[in-house]
């Protein structure tokens, strides 16, 4: 009898476990791909979070990260359990 208790008990601590998620620093690096060359370039969250002007290291072409782009990563990471660290809920 208390085998079996102890098993339920188990069973149910298991079915009330919460999704574990992870917070990102702004200062975490993500590629981004060129649209010229197709070469990564890495930029950190709090960077990109500026919407600032990016320009590849590689071939020098210069396009603007845009709050589209911003929310997609956002999205994206959110889908794969990672939370950016500040951002709003």
């Amino acid at each position: 009898m208390l085998k079996r208790q102890n098993q339920t008990n188990d069973q149910n601590s298991v079915d009330r476990s919460a999704p574990i998620a992870t917070i990102i620093n702004v200062q975490t690096e993500v590629p981004i791909s060129c649209d010229q060359c197709d070469c990564d370039t890495h930029y950190s969250i709090g960077h990109l979070k500026a919407l600032p002007t990016l320009t590849c290291e590689f071939c020098q072409d210069a396009r603007s990260f845009t709050q589209l782009e911003m929310n997609v990563l956002e999205s994206a990471l959110q889908q794969m359990g990672f939370y950016l660290a500040g951002a709003k809920a």
